[in-house]
Parts: C-alpha cells; structure tokens; sequence
C-alpha cells in the first residue's frame, strides 16, 4: 500500500500545485473558495490514507513474526501429531475378540510362569 501510494503522489503534487495556481488566478467568491475547500479536503483524505497504511505496515510488522511462528510450531506438531496417530494405529487390536483371546492366553501362561517361579 505504501508503494501504491508513493506511486500516486506526484500525481497528487501536480493536482495540489495546479489547483493552488488556478484559485490564485480566481477572483476571491464562492468558486474560489469551493475550490480551495476540496484542495484541502483532498490533501486531508491524502494524510489520512498515508496514517492508515502507515499503521497498518506497523501492524503488519509485528504480527509477521507472530504468524510465522505459529506455522512453524503447527507444522512441528502436525509432524508429531501424524507420527503418534500412526504409532496408535499400530498398536490397536485389530479384533476385538481375538486380541481378547489372545491377551487371555498370554495372561494364562505369565500366570502359570509366576506360580512356577515362587514355587
């Protein structure tokens, strides 16, 4: 925005410098003074863009560093995120009655290794 608008002042320039020389050559009246009004409206609506984008550029500066943070720790824990869904997938019972069976008989004979021991 800023370079869009440094783009514009030489126009803006030029419009002030050729409007101030038209309301010199103006008989002092209403025309005149309508004139002399919009030429300092528009350079009042000028300051007003230049304090706007000036504010915003400050804004804009010191949330880049913010968001670029934020992205760089979403990706850090999406990465982590991915790796511990697939760890989890990995190790889900893949049916229910048959990892049951099975957790059961591996109960059984570490049951039956612990008796064996302390006897």
């Amino acid at each position: 925005m800023t370079d869009e608008i440094a783009h514009h002042q030489p126009v803006y320039d030029d419009l002030i410098t050729k409007g101030q020389e038209v309301s010199l050559k103006l008989q002092p009246g209403a025309d005149r003074n309508q004139l002399e009004r919009r030429l300092t409206e528009i350079t009042t609506r000028l300051a007003d863009v230049k304090k706007a984008a000036s504010e915003r550029q400050k804004n804009l500066d010191r949330l880049v560093p913010v968001v670029l943070g934020y992205v760089e720790l979403r990706t850090e824990f999406t990465k982590w995120l991915t790796g511990a869904e697939k760890e989890l997938f990995n190790l889900a019972l893949s049916s229910p009655n048959q990892d049951l069976a099975f957790l059961l008989q591996k109960q059984s004979k570490l049951k039956a290794s612990i008796v064996f021991s302390n006897s």
